[in-house]
């Protein structure tokens, strides 16, 4: 944790090629190393849907895939299970319906 209450890899909020990181967000996106930096600050360094934090892994930029739109930061279990579901979302929920009990 640093002293922000943040959860971060090996004690800063990003580890590695700061400009590179930042053209990657940029590109792909549309945000800014910073701007990553204080939603992570926003989210105490926590997964946006789950509450957890892995202190080894960075966080994933989850976005709406037909809007391009940045929603928030997922951990990465959340971020797979988001992308699964929003991909079989009706076959999901006619599963849960039929097989209520």
């Amino acid at each position: 944790m640093s002293k922000h209450g943040v959860v971060t890899v090996k004690g800063e909020l990003w580890v590695g090629d700061r400009a590179q990181k930042n053209r990657t967000l940029k590109c792909v996106y549309g945000i800014t190393l910073d701007e990553y930096e204080d939603m992570l600050r926003a989210q105490h360094g926590m997964c946006a849907m789950c509450g957890h934090a892995d202190p080894k892994r960075s966080l994933c930029v989850d976005h709406n895939h037909g809007t391009g739109n940045v929603r928030a930061l997922l951990c990465h279990d959340c971020n797979k299970a988001l992308g699964f579901y929003e991909k079989r979302a009706e076959q999901i929920a006619a599963y849960l319906e039929a097989y209520d009990v």
